[in-house]
This record gives structure tokens, sequence and C-alpha cells, in this order.
């Protein structure tokens, strides 16, 4: 790659053609030499790619882009500038996908305060059983069994009865949280009332303070406010299907099914099938228009609600109900309330029209 004169700072990082690695430049007429990236490079990788975007706009010759990878971009590059491009932004990608991944799961929701401290309590409660005996539970049973042991096993066989029934890990997670406390607080009962306290206030600040984390949506769901329901939804008379679902952050049950959306979306992703989502806790007019109790007791929540063309064509659970959504509740559950694979039918008939009279106009004007 020719050396360009310029007066413009040029950007930290560029790439080499010969190695395909980065390359760092200490100054304008200074010679490259090649450097390693660093972890605050890996950081700012975003950064120093609008820098070399920014550097090939300003100081390089213009020439016709030939790579349709940045046709989108209105920059004028030789062939040689696009290659070495586009060799830095894969560079990028492949060194950071290691760290994306560790990054990904140090953020994950299950390393959150709810589950490390539900996990180092049911740690201190088997430190305590070593030291305190459950008085009475350790007598044996008419098969010679401790009554203890009786209690673990209920446990484990609600566990895994609810392994097979339930929708997503968040709900499976909940439940073995709330049995194992029972059966702990059945335990310290024999051990010592001091103890039931202790540990019972503890789950008390933990309910309050660190409630249950709610899984981030998909980058394809679109968080939906007043206006932009108004105007993306209700009055937009576009051939587009619209999936709403509808949640409280405050509600147990929708932090339990929140990831279920998430696969609707990805399984039903189409040019003319949309997702988007409503929290009522922050837009509870919303909630008042769809006719969706808020209160602390509503039957209404999570709900998910089907649009075609602006009007309101199917919703789970039925308007009025007296009945929610149940913690089991699948997928294909909301398929079936929703009619969704007859609405993915028709998001493709209406794609394939619209398609089909592009191509007509094109011919129509070449031949005029």
């Amino acid at each position: 790659m020719s050396q360009h004169r310029c007066h413009s700072k040029l950007p930290p990082v560029l790439p080499s053609k010969s190695s395909g690695k980065l390359m760092h430049h200490t100054g304008t007429r200074r010679p490259w030499s090649s450097h390693v990236p660093s972890m605050s490079q890996r950081r700012g990788q975003r950064t120093r790619n609008t820098r070399l975007l920014c550097y090939y706009q300003n100081c390089l010759p213009h020439w016709p882009s030939p790579d349709p990878k940045f046709s989108h971009l209105t920059v004028a590059l030789t062939p040689t500038q696009v290659w070495n491009l586009a060799g830095a932004l894969e560079y990028s990608t492949a060194e950071n996908d290691s760290m994306m991944n560790f990054r990904n799961i140090v953020k994950s929701r299950f390393l959150s305060p709810y589950y490390t401290l539900h996990v180092v309590t049911f740690i201190a409660f088997v430190l305590l059983r070593r030291r305190v005996s459950p008085g009475e539970l350790s007598t044996p049973d008419l098969f010679g069994f401790p009554k203890e042991i009786n209690i673990y096993w209920s446990l484990f066989l609600i566990c895994v009865a609810r392994a097979l029934s339930a929708p997503t890990w968040d709900a499976y997670l909940a439940h073995v949280f709330l049995f194992t406390r029972v059966a702990m607080m059945v335990v310290l009962w024999y051990m010592g009332v001091r103890y039931l306290m202790y540990f019972a206030l503890v789950w008390t600040g933990i309910f309050i303070l660190a409630p249950q984390p709610r899984v981030k949506d998909n980058d394809n769901i679109v968080p939906l406010n007043r206006s932009s329901f108004q105007d993306r939804i209700v009055r937009n008379p576009a051939k587009t299907i619209w999936i709403v679902h509808v949640f409280a952050t405050w509600s147990p049950l929708c932090t339990q099914l929140a990831p279920l959306f998430s696969r609707i979306e990805e399984r039903y992703r189409h040019v003319r099938v949309r997702c988007g989502s409503v929290d009522v806790t922050r837009w509870p007019e919303i909630a008042a228009e769809l006719g969706i109790d808020t209160s602390g007791s509503s039957n209404d929540l999570p709900s998910y609600i089907a649009y075609v063309q602006g009007s309101e064509s199917s919703r789970l659970p039925i308007k009025g109900s007296i009945r929610n959504v149940p913690g089991t509740l699948r997928i294909e559950d909301i398929e079936t309330a929703l009619e969704l694979p007859k609405l993915l039918e028709q998001a493709k008939r209406w794609e394939k029209d619209a398609q089909d009279e592009y191509r007509r106009q094109m011919e129509a004007k070449k031949q005029s």
C-alpha cells in the first residue's frame, strides 16, 4: 500500500495488505511498524473502524468501490483500499469472537445476584447442617430411612417433574429455588427456630433487593412507547403483521416467560412480520387502551397480541378471560392462539405480490 501524504491526522490503526493484520501509525510522515492490538484496542474496535472510514474518505483518492459489502457507504475507494479495509474488519471480528463469548458469559443473567445469592444460601445451609442435627428428622421412618431423606427425595422428584414441564430455564430455576427454600425451612424448623429466622431474613432481602432478572429482548424486537405504538401499528395501514408482547417488569410470570418471545421472533422472522414489546410499568396508558389490567392480581399479564394491517386479529389470553397464561406456556400454545403460521403465510404472499408488481414496473420502464 502506497503511503499517501495528508495533513489530517491519521487513524491509530490501519490494515496491512501483506499480513492482513492491523498496523500502527505513529504520525503522518513516519514509517509503518507492526503492532499487536492490545485489550483496550479490541474494546474500541468499532471506533477504530469508523476512523478508518473517515481516513479513506478524506485522505485517499476517489475510486468507485467494486465491493458490494461497502456499497451502502459514501466512500470512494480503490480496489486495493477495499481489500485492506475488508481485511481489517474481518481480522477484528475473528480476534474478538472469543472475547465476546467470554463477555456474554460474564454478563449472563444466570450470574446475577438473584442466582448467586441463592446458591450461597444453599451452600451455607449444607455447612450448617453438617454441624447442627435436625433432631426428630434424624429418626428413621417405617422403612428405616431418616425422615430428612424423605424431604430431599420429594424435592428431587419435584425438580425432575418441573424440568419436564418448564418452558424456560428462568421458570425452571425459579421453581427449583422456591421448592428448595420450602424444604430448607422444614429442616431448619427442627434444627432451631433462630436458624429459620436468619435464613428467612436473607431470603426476604434477596426478594426485595435482588429480584429475578429479565432476559434481554432480541435486537430485532422493537420496544414500543405510546407514540410509536400508535404510529407503527394502530395507524399503519401497510401490509405488515405485528406481534406485540405486553409485560410488566414486576411480574414474576412475565420474567420467567420472557425468553419465549425472542424465540418467536427468530422463528417468524420475515420482512413483513415485526415484533414489538410494551412495558406497561412505563406505559400504563397503552395497557388502558388495550383493556389490560395492570394490578397485582391481574390475569392479563403477560399478553400476546397479533395485529394485521393495524387491526387486532387475536390475543392470548382472550380479552376478559378470568384465567391468565399458565406457567407451563409453550411456544406452540402461542402459535395456536395467535394463528402465527397462517399469518406468516399471509406475509409471504404479500411479499411475493410486491416483488411481482416491482418486476412488472421495471419491465414497463424498459419497454418504454
